[in-house]
C-alpha cells in the first residue's frame, strides 16, 4: 500500500497513467480501466533504438555496432521503454565494447 499512498493526495480530476508488467498490481492500485499494450515489432524497436542511441533510424554510419545493437533489441522483447532506456545509456558511447557490456548486463 506504500505504492498507492502518493497517488491518493492529488486532485480528483487528475488522471494517472501507470505502466506495469504484473496484472496483480492493477487490482492493488484500484485501476479503473486497463489498456493492454502489445509488443512493438522488432523492426520498429530496432529503428527506435538506433534513433535514440545513434541519432539515426539505422546503423548505416555505424556498421560495427549493428550486430550488437540487434542483439540488445532482441533482449528488450518488444518493450519500447526498455529499448529507449538502453539506447539512452549508449547515446554517447560509440565503442563496441561499451555496447557489448550493455548487452551482457
Amino acid at each position: 500500500m506504500a505504492l498507492l499512498s502518493p497517488f491518493e493526495v492529488g486532485s480528483p480530476e487528475s488522471k494517472i497513467i501507470v505502466t506495469i508488467c504484473n496484472q496483480q498490481v492493477t487490482s492493488m492500485m484500484g485501476t479503473v480501466s486497463a489498456y493492454h499494450l502489445k509488443e512493438m515489432l522488432y523492426d520498429h524497436c530496432l529503428s527506435l533504438f538506433a534513433q535514440h542511441a545513434l541519432g539515426s533510424t539505422n546503423f548505416e554510419n555505424h556498421p560495427n555496432l549493428k550486430v550488437v545493437g540487434e542483439a540488445i533489441v532482441k533482449r528488450c522483447k518488444g518493450l519500447p521503454l526498455a529499448v529507449k532506456t538502453l539506447a539512452g545509456l549508449l547515446r554517447c558511447k560509440m565503442g563496441y565494447h561499451a555496447w557489448e557490456d550493455v548487452l551482457n548486463n
